[in-house]
């Protein structure tokens, strides 16, 4: 007697399974952008926000940058998530993006403490004035794709504060919603809660 398994996947379906492993493979590969010991990215994300309220923000560097002005200024509005900002490279402002190409250039946001010279390192930073607020840093790799590494360095530098803003942090971490799907045959899905 011919048996049919619970669960068999089409050929659509295995090709589809198989993007989405090789792309999270894409995402988790090369270094990831590390948090600078002093940062406060809470108050740099304030900061952030109290500056895109007004208009642009403005990106600075020093180096040279493995992208085009319009990408980088693209690259760093992408790694801004959950607020929507605007970047120029015009005028002078005390608040605003730094990223540093050359380990031999001067501090980031001119701050003496985060004088990294290590070779091949990128650093972003959120300044205040000539003071980093918050700072990340990665090596860039041969194969590093430049548009990734500046929105994951911003990303760190200033990352979403919802959970602290306003977000389900009232509950704590006891407290998560989950929902799953299932095949068009009517097999699994389903909403859960847990505490």
């Amino acid at each position: 007697m011919y048996r049919r398994s619970r669960f068999t996947a089409s050929l659509p379906a295995r090709g589809a399974l198989a993007a989405v492993l090789v792309l999270a493979a894409g995402c988790a590969s090369g270094p990831r952008p590390s948090l600078e010991l002093g940062s406060s990215v809470l108050e740099a994300r304030q900061l952030l926000v109290d500056t895109a309220a007004e208009g642009p923000v403005l990106v600075t560097w020093t180096g040279n940058p493995p992208l085009s002005e319009p990408s980088l200024l693209g690259a760093v509005e992408r790694g801004v998530t959950g607020l929507r900002v605007e970047t120029t490279t015009k005028g002078t402002a005390e608040r605003r993006f730094d990223f540093r190409f050359d380990s031999t250039g001067p501090a980031i946001c001119g701050d003496a403490a985060f004088a990294s010279t290590t070779p091949a390192q990128v650093q972003a930073a959120f300044c205040d004035g000539d003071r980093a607020v918050s700072v990340a840093s990665v090596e860039m790799t041969g194969d590093s794709d430049p548009e990734r590494v500046i929105w994951q360095l911003v990303g760190r530098v200033v990352p979403d504060d919802y959970e602290e803003g306003y977000g389900f942090g009232w509950l704590g971490n006891t407290f998560s919603i989950g929902v799953g799907g299932g095949s068009s045959s009517g097999v699994g899905g389903g909403i859960g809660v847990g505490f």
